[in-house]
């Protein structure tokens, strides 16, 4: 993370994202950020 982001307060929205092996089959399901918006 590039240091000017370090400390800046942020919204996040979280989700469900989708972790894939390398050839592309699904090996389970985790949380996720979908969106951050900084709010500096």
């Amino acid at each position: 993370m590039p240091s000017r982001y370090r400390g800046k307060r942020v919204s996040v929205t979280l989700g469900t994202g989708i972790q894939r092996d390398a050839e592309g089959t699904e090996m389970g399901r985790m949380t996720a950020f979908k969106k951050i918006r900084f709010l500096d």
